[in-house]
C-alpha cells in the first residue's frame, strides 16, 4: 500500500521538496525518518527538516522505576540523537527539543548538541534533563571574552549567533544569570524565556536594547 500511495509516480511525490519537507516536519523524527524506504525520491528528504524533536519523556513514564533500563535507553537516546545529527542536512532549524534523563556520561554530546543548534540559526529551543541526582551545566564556554582591555567577560562576544531565537527553555539545568542576561542582550527576537530548576540565578536583570520578551517564566531558581 505504501509503494502504491508513495511510489515514484504518485502525485505527493511530484510536489517540490520545500513542500515535502513541511509535510515531513509534522510528523515525528522517526516517523519522517521511515518515509526513506517509500522510494528513491523520499531516501534523504526527512534529512532536511527544520524540526528536531527528541522528547523522549513517554518512554521514560515507563521506565522512570528501572534504573538500569534508563541507564540503558540513556546510551541509546544518545546514540539516537547523535546519527540524526550527522544526518541532518538542513542548515537552519525552526525548533531543537532535548527531553531525557541527565547522565553524566552524555555531558560533552549534549554540549556538542546545543552547537549544532546554535550554529544552525534555532528559533525555538528547549533543554530537559529530568531529574538524576546530577545536573547539566550551561557551558559559559559559548560566551568568549572580546579582546582589549576590557575585564574578562564583562562584554563578551558570542560565539554563535542568537539573533534567530524566539523561544528558549532550561529545565534542570544549571544556567547562571550571567548568561540568562546574555541572552537577553544578544537575542533581539526573544519572546519566550523559561527556567525551571536552575541553582545559580540568584539576581537576575532583564533588559535588552531592542528587548521583545512577551513571557518569562522563572520556577524553582534560588
Amino acid at each position: 500500500c505504501a509503494k502504491r500511495c508513495f511510489g515514484d509516480g504518485d502525485r505527493i511525490s511530484r510536489l517540490p521538496d520545500d513542500i515535502l519537507v513541511d509535510i515531513l516536519s509534522l510528523l515525528s523524527l522517526k516517523e519522517a525518518a521511515r518515509t526513506s524506504v517509500l522510494s528513491s525520491r523520499w531516501i534523504n528528504l526527512w534529512k532536511h527538516t527544520p524540526s528536531l524533536n527528541f522528547d523522549a519523556k513517554s518512554s521514560l513514564r515507563k521506565i522512570k522505576k528501572n534504573i538500569k533500563l534508563l541507564k540503558s535507553e540513556g546510551s541509546k537516546y544518545v546514540e539516537w540523537v547523535n546519527s540524526v545529527l550527522q544526518s541532518h542536512k538542513s542548515t537552519t532549524l525552526k525548533e531543537f527539543i532535548i527531553h531525557f534523563r541527565f547522565d553524566i556520561t552524555a555531558e560533552n554530546s549534549i554540549t556538542q548538541w546545543l552547537e549544532f543548534a546554535f550554529s544552525r540559526q534555532v528559533q525555538r529551543l528547549e533543554l530537559f534533563m529530568e531529574k538524576s541526582g546530577i545536573f547539566y551545566c550551561f557551558p559559559e564556554e559559548f560566551f568568549s571574552p572580546c579582546s582589549g582591555t576590557e575585564p574578562k567577560l564583562q562584554q563578551p562576544r558570542m560565539l554563535f549567533d542568537f539573533k534567530s531565537l524566539k523561544q528558549l527553555s532550561f529545565k534542570m539545568i544549571i544556567v547562571s544569570d550571567r548568561a540568562i542576561e546574555l541572552f537577553l542582550h544578544n537575542c533581539p527576537l526573544l519572546e519566550q524565556l523559561i527556567v525551571h530548576y536552575s541553582k545559580k540565578i540568584s539576581k537576575l536583570e532583564v533588559c535588552g536594547p531592542s528587548l521583545m520578551l512577551k513571557h518569562l517564566e522563572l520556577y524553582y531558581c534560588m
